[in-house]
């Protein structure tokens, strides 16, 4: 079940694919995927994309020769093309760099792998006053 407000949305367990497209955006065009063992997104030159690997393990092919082992709770940013293979679970955010404020500002995203992700966060403002 999908629930949406102003400021969230539940893409609960979707298949593998587009689970939300922001794409023709004027200012900030953007779009999300869920990838399931390789499918449900073919990359593109000219995005950049924003990478979080929740479940299983994958593995991280960049053009340039980079390669990473993504287990559970790592992440990555890249402009361009990639390949991710392997038995995992991950959300994709896709962003169109040649359109909108993007465009205007010449952004693209650093190579960048990172994780694991804390269990639980150390944001007050987020996560609660303890």
């Amino acid at each position: 079940m999908r629930q949406e407000t102003k400021s969230f949305i539940s893409f609960g367990k979707a298949e593998s694919g587009l689970i939300f497209d922001e794409s023709h955006h004027a200012q900030y065009p953007l779009a999300y995927y869920h990838m399931v063992n390789g499918q449900g997104l073919e990359t593109k030159e000219n995005r950049t994309y924003f990478t979080f690997v929740y479940e299983g393990e994958a593995h991280l092919i960049i053009e340039n020769g980079l390669q990473s082992i993504m287990p559970k709770d790592t992440y990555f940013a890249h402009h361009g093309k990639f390949c991710l293979n392997g038995l995992y679970k991950a959300i994709v955010i896709e962003i169109h760099t040649d359109k909108g404020e993007y465009a205007k500002s010449n952004y693209t995203a650093y190579t960048t792998i990172g994780g694991k992700v804390e269990d639980t966060g150390r944001l007050k403002y987020i996560d609660g006053w303890h």
